[in-house]
């Protein structure tokens, strides 16, 4: 009878050690975690927005066109093609902080950007700090002097969209959470800072690019809270069409007889999804069969799932 009660003892310390360890460790929010992605095993593939198409940076158009990156005249004319087309919003999950070698490039992207308005760019929050295009800082003095290389200076005056493409990432580095706005803390307000406190998220800028009533009521329903993302399936799951295949004019859709009819009144996403320029992440639908997925269409489901 005591070794029985001296056996009993010691699993129930084991049992109320595990739990303690659930609780105060990582190992609790792991567990659930990985739950999370179970159910959306069990779920399966959701059908995504038809609001929403991805023109991809993929394999078949890094072998069709010059080496990454691009000459920015690839960019302008795809912006002028999406916007004859009908597109509401051109969204670039691309960060464009520096002068490219051909300057006369440059500002026909430039002048592309001011004639749609219709075009939002990526920024980014790194090592705290906004990146050039945001001309944000810790240091108000280098935020207040700073000058930008044509055409990016027109950010700074509020001319062309920004938002932040960050993801925050879980325990695991899996992402499962999304975020409309970016708290700025100590940074310097920026000509599109939401209250001076926040920065809009690259998703809620090309929701209220291509509708400001939808946009607004999206950005202060979640404001800077996190929520969960509604992923629709693995990657490849939204409509996606190749980057050169658009540029060249070359039509690949059984269901379409025109570009016209393919993009008008939908929203773009343009962002890599070749392995090569390494833009993917982990998600709950990421396994050995499908692989990880492009962080342009984590935008797009992060989109999705707010509208």
């Amino acid at each position: 009878m005591k070794q029985i009660l001296v056996k009993l003892a010691i699993g129930l310390s084991f049992i109320a050690l595990f739990f303690l360890g659930y609780e105060t460790t990582g190992l609790g929010k792991l567990v659930e975690l990985k739950l999370y992605d179970y159910r959306f095993e069990l779920r399966g593939p959701r059908e995504p927005s038809k609001d929403i198409i991805i023109l991809s940076i993929d394999n078949v158009s890094m072998e069709e066109l010059d080496t990454w990156p691009w000459p920015r005249n690839y960019h302008a004319k795809v912006v002028d093609l999406l916007k004859s087309y009908g597109a509401k919003s051109v969204t670039f999950d691309v960060i464009f902080n520096k002068l490219s070698r051909e300057p006369q490039n440059d500002k026909l992207f430039g002048d592309s950007i001011a004639k749609s308005k219709n075009v939002v760019l990526g920024s980014m929050l790194t090592g705290g700090v906004y990146s050039k295009v945001s001309s944000s800082s810790n240091n108000v003095e280098e935020a207040l002097s700073y000058t930008a290389p044509e055409p990016y200076e027109e950010m700074l005056d509020g001319k062309i969209n920004y938002g932040i493409v960050n993801f925050d990432r879980d325990i695991d580095k899996s992402i499962r959470y999304g975020k409309m706005l970016h708290p700025l803390n100590d940074l310097m307000p920026t000509t599109q800072s939401i209250e001076e406190k926040f920065e809009p998220s690259l998703s809620l800028q090309a929701l209220k690019v291509a509708n400001p009533t939808l946009g607004k009521k999206v950005q202060d329903t979640y404001r800077d809270s996190s929520f969960l993302v509604n992923y629709a399936g693995p990657a490849h799951t939204y409509r996606t069409i190749s980057f050169s295949n658009v540029l060249k004019g070359v039509l690949l859709e059984n269901d379409a007889k025109s570009y016209n009819e393919v993009f008008k009144d939908k929203m773009v996403f343009i962002g890599a999804t070749a392995e090569i320029l390494h833009d993917t992440f982990t998600t709950p639908f990421t396994d050995n069969v499908n692989g990880q997925m492009p962080g342009v269409e984590i935008h797009a489901a992060t989109l999705d799932t707010a509208i």
